[in-house]
């Protein structure tokens, strides 16, 4: 369009940039459903991705910890950590 050559190519200048480490990972990882890795017979590390599609309500997000990280039962006006097998004053809460 006025005198423009619209198929002319830019070259690239410079080397090709790098993947970035997301897509790097997605392109040496295959993909596999929830369903694929029910079915795996070996163990390994995945990384998982989802959407929130809706929330529970009624539950909580998280619950009483103790410093070891085990959840804690109240009991007697204080908590009480299976995990260490002792009384605890003080919690963390930890997500769920």
């Amino acid at each position: 369009v006025h005198g423009i050559d619209v198929d002319t190519s830019v070259p690239l200048i410079g080397s090709r940039g790098k993947a970035p480490l997301d897509e790097e990972f997605l392109r040496m990882h295959p993909k596999k459903t929830m369903g694929d890795l029910i079915d795996l017979a070996e163990n390994g590390v995945f990384s998982v991705c989802g959407n929130v599609v809706g929330i529970v309500g009624g539950e909580e997000w998280w619950y009483p910890a103790c410093k070891c990280h085990k959840s804690v039962i109240p009991d007697s006006g204080a908590y009480y950590c299976n995990g260490c097998g002792k009384h605890v004053f003080q919690v963390v809460p930890r997500y769920c």
